[in-house]
This record gives C-alpha cells, sequence and structure tokens, in this order.
C-alpha cells in the first residue's frame, strides 16, 4: 500500500520518539525486510493506521513509497481500544505515552479505570497507577518522557514534599543519574526535613536492590552508633539518646 494513503490517528500524541532507535529500526528494516505489517482501517476513500507507528516512520526514512498493511474492519472504540494496546505491550513502553492514552481512552468514552483496565488486558491497580502520573509536576514528566528518570524512581521522587525539595531532588537525579533503591533512599530522606546543601549529602542506596528493602542508615549524634533511620527520630537521635540529653538539660536549667 501507498504510505500517503495513511492517516495517523487525528488524536495521536507520541512523547518518546527516540531517533536512535527509528534509526536502528530503518537499519532492519532495511536489512530484513518488515517482519510484521502495519495494521489499518479503512476511513472513507483513505486508511488510518492503528498499530505500527514507529514503522512506518521506519519506511518514511527511507524513502520507501510503499509499505505492508494488514487492512481490518475496526469500529471507532475498537481501533482506539487497539492503539492503546498496541502501545502497552511494545518493549519499550514509555508510562508517560501510556497514560496519555489511557486518560483520552477514559474521557472519550466516559470509562471508568476497572472498564478501561478490563478493555486493554490489565489490572485495575495498573490503570490507577498510570493515571497518577499525569498529576506530577512538569519538571518530573519531562526527564521521564526522555527516559533521564525510569519510572521507579520517579514514583519515589514524586512523594517527596515541598515542591522545592521535590525540585532539587529531581534535579540532581537527572543529573548525576539515579536509581530507584537511590531515589527511595532519598524519599526517605526527605521525610527527616533536614537541609540538603549539595548531592552528597544524600545517601546512596543500594546499586540493584528492591526500593522497599533499600536500607537508609544515620549515626545518632547521641551514642554515635549507626543504626537504620527508621529506628532514629528527626534529630538523628535514638529515644534513649534523647532522653538523655532531656533529662541533661533539665538539670542544666
Amino acid at each position: 500500500m501507498g504510505i500517503d494513503s495513511i492517516d495517523l490517528p487525528a488524536d495521536q500524541q507520541r512523547v518518546d520518539i527516540d531517533e536512535e532507535r527509528l534509526d536502528d529500526l530503518a537499519e532492519s528494516i532495511r536489512d530484513q525486510g518488515l517482519i510484521n505489517p502495519v495494521t489499518v482501517r479503512r476511513k472513507g476513500e483513505r486508511f488510518e493506521l492503528i498499530a505500527g507507528s514507529r514503522r512506518l516512520l521506519a519506511h518514511k526514512r527511507l524513502g520507501r513509497a510503499l509499505i505492508e498493511v494488514k487492512v481490518i474492519e475496526a469500529a471507532d472504540t475498537v481501533a482506539d481500544v487497539l492503539q492503546v494496546v498496541e502501545n502497552e505491550f511494545r518493549h519499550d513502553i514509555n508510562p508517560l505515552e501510556s497514560a496519555i492514552k489511557i486518560k483520552r481512552l477514559m474521557e472519550k468514552y466516559q470509562w471508568d479505570a476497572a472498564t478501561v483496565a478490563k478493555a486493554i488486558s490489565r489490572r485495575v491497580e495498573y490503570v490507577e497507577a498510570r493515571l497518577e502520573i499525569l498529576e506530577w509536576p512538569e519538571y518530573i514528566l519531562e526527564p521521564l518522557a526522555q527516559q533521564k528518570l525510569s519510572l521507579g524512581a520517579a514514583q519515589w521522587l514524586a512523594k517527596i514534599e515541598p515542591d522545592t525539595r521535590r525540585r532539587q531532588y529531581v534535579i540532581w537525579g537527572v543529573q548525576g543519574g539515579i536509581s530507584v533503591s537511590q531515589a527511595h533512599a532519598w524519599y526517605m530522606h526527605s521525610k527527616i526535613g533536614s537541609n540538603v546543601q549539595n548531592v552528597a549529602e544524600l545517601p546512596a542506596g543500594e546499586a540493584g536492590s528492591p526500593a522497599q528493602s533499600a536500607p537508609l542508615q544515620a549515626e545518632c549524634i547521641g551514642c554515635r552508633q549507626t543504626d537504620l533511620l527508621e529506628n532514629l527520630g528527626m534529630w538523628y537521635l535514638h529515644e534513649e539518646c534523647y532522653q538523655e540529653l532531656e533529662a541533661k538539660g533539665r538539670e542544666n536549667v
């Protein structure tokens, strides 16, 4: 089919056009051919793309006028769901694009999270987590879309309060790179409320460990023993050390 006769969906929005990966795909198509045809549906005298936007772009990059297609009959609802499903099960899925597509599907058909989850073969919790992404500030969404922050790391950084502190932590994370474990450690550290002047003062977390098990330790300013942060109070003090210092303070009054 002629590429010029295929239109992109009117409401399609991609946020992750990775030029390097697109070049790799174009090179693969040039050397090995198109393994899976793109899927289209007839719309008037033309055709609308349902699945295969990157493959279509790769063909255009190669300067090819023709592309192999699979033509299906699909109502608007079916076509919209198929577009979301095709995106959801890509190996390089972009979570922000996924969130945008799910939100658009809900708004267009007045569906709730459970209905969308069933339509795209995902759990309700997955859909709700994707929708939560759209509530994050732009300074988190942009590096997430550009894959400068992983979804796991972004989820922990998004929990940090207040906004000024969260913004600084995100900047440090993007500049130096940050793992999920490290982001979790930073989130726990932010709850202490102490001022941090540079990234070197933040905990490193454990490379490769699950976020939930990343230990965050500090030194008790009373007994000087290193312990898990959860066992220390706001001022890096064990409870017994705090009581001892408080008692000494009362004696000196």
